[in-house]
């Protein structure tokens, strides 16, 4: 006797779903007046494409610019968003509205994070940003340990691939310095390109790592 098995069917309108990456940012800790970058990035998982219809921040402080408004079965569709943080201290939070067509959910929030012009346990990068004019050579970030424990470092998050940053020393003992190395991108063309990479320290006064984010400024010609 022959055991029956159900199956579910599942059509090719049914499977329409966007796979995000993430939903949410944190540059954490981060200067005054520097405008920060990140990308958010979703894949079609299903049969049916999605249509981006449009994308609303919620202040004149946020901005995105989407890599296509189309998104076909097993497509990668990437928001890049821009947070500029003048005008703005401690802690804040944007976000992006998101309005899809044939996709499970119509409408999507992607949020930025930041603590602008506050540095928690005296973690603060020295210095707070980096500018590259042509032929300079690579410069080095620091962070010096003011806390009376031992800290590990390790670099969370990269804005793009205008530049590298190097890990040095990624853990120091009170007094110590964690220490990065910024190397620019040798084949850039002639342009000024704006960029950020994001660190995250772990503590024990914290639960969870103290974010730092380090603006890179580079002007080829």
């Amino acid at each position: 006797m022959l055991a029956l098995q159900s199956f579910v069917c599942i059509s090719a309108s049914e499977r329409n779903n966007l796979k995000w990456g993430d939903k949410v940012f944190d540059f954490g800790q981060v200067g005054s007046d520097y405008k920060l970058t990140h990308t958010f990035f979703a894949t079609n998982e299903g049969f049916k494409r999605v249509r981006i219809i449009k994308a609303v921040a919620d202040c004149s402080c946020s901005r995105i610019y989407l890599s296509d408004s189309l998104v076909n079965p097993e497509d990668t569709v990437f928001f890049k968003v821009t947070f500029d943080t003048r005008d703005l201290q401690g802690p804040e939070s944007k976000f992006i509205t998101i309005t899809l067509a044939g996709g499970d959910e119509p409408e999507i929030k992607l949020y930025t994070k930041a603590t602008i012009g506050q540095w928690y346990f005296g973690l603060r990068p020295e210095p707070l940003s980096l500018f590259f004019l042509p032929r300079q050579k690579p410069k080095k970030v620091t962070i010096p340990n003011r806390t009376d424990d031992d800290i590990i470092a390790q670099i969370s998050d990269i804005a793009d691939t205008t530049f590298t940053a190097n890990p040095l020393t990624m853990r120091a003992k009170p007094g110590q310095n964690i220490e990065i190395e910024v190397v620019p991108n040798a084949n850039l063309t002639p342009s000024t390109y704006r960029s950020n990479f994001t660190v995250s320290i772990d503590t024990d006064k914290t639960d969870k790592p103290v974010f730092l984010t380090i603006p890179v400024k580079i002007s080829k010609y």
